[in-house]
């Protein structure tokens, strides 16, 4: 994603362990028109070179206005392909963006992988209580890539039980398991009142007909 020939010799020692994705991107027909247009290159941007993301511009012939709560979609003008599998695109929220004009990636961060072959969109959403607008070329999101670690997943019988705690980050999946079967968790004390085994607890739901 960076080019490590255009850095200077400090962003090139730092980056030097990084690894390597290498995508092509096709520019639209109208993101040419605009780069004749206004005068500039239409294509990933970044305020310094150890960014570890890019700006996307609106790629649009005309002013947009999007109301309060409205998501629209805008196109980039950039048509993606992956070179590896290894890798997926995350479009995410341009925090100044969102913090000036409450504009941000509806469901952040839209994600494109590998058999992704078309241009990105952008879903937008208007945060804010009064209407904005959308100028053509404006930088409105960020673009990223992610490694992705090969999955292998084995289904099996039953996971293995665990000595630790049931408090966990999850906790709104502790409190529907109260509300299934309330006697099991002592609620005033938001913990525990003890440890049930699986079986026991799969014996009261169904014993309460699942409900």
């Amino acid at each position: 994603m960076k080019k490590l020939s255009v850095l200077g010799n400090t962003e090139t020692s730092l980056l030097k362990h990084s690894k390597i994705c290498k995508i092509h991107i096709e520019k639209s027909s109208l993101a040419k028109t605009l780069e004749k247009v206004y005068g500039i290159e239409w294509g990933f941007s970044q305020e310094t070179s150890l960014d570890s993301y890019h700006h996307l511009r609106a790629c649009l012939i005309k002013d947009i206005t999007i109301d309060p709560g409205e998501v629209l979609p805008v196109p980039t003008g950039m048509y993606l392909q992956l070179l590896s599998p290894n890798f997926i695109v995350e479009i995410g929220t341009d925090h100044d963006v969102a913090y000036n004009e409450g504009l941000t990636i509806f469901d952040s961060p839209m994600l494109f992988s590998y058999a992704f072959r078309n241009e990105m969109w952008m879903l937008i959403k208007n945060n804010f209580n009064t209407a904005q607008t959308i100028h053509p070329t404006k930088k409105l999101a960020t673009f990223s890539v992610r490694q992705l670690p090969q999955m292998v997943i084995n289904y099996v019988d039953q996971i293995e039980e665990s000595n630790l705690n049931f408090r966990t980050s999850k906790k709104f999946i502790q409190e529907i398991k109260k509300k299934i079967a309330p006697d099991i968790y002592d609620i005033k004390k938001e913990r525990l009142s003890q440890f049930y085994s699986r079986d026991e607890i799969d014996n009261y739901i169904r014993s309460h007909n699942g409900s």
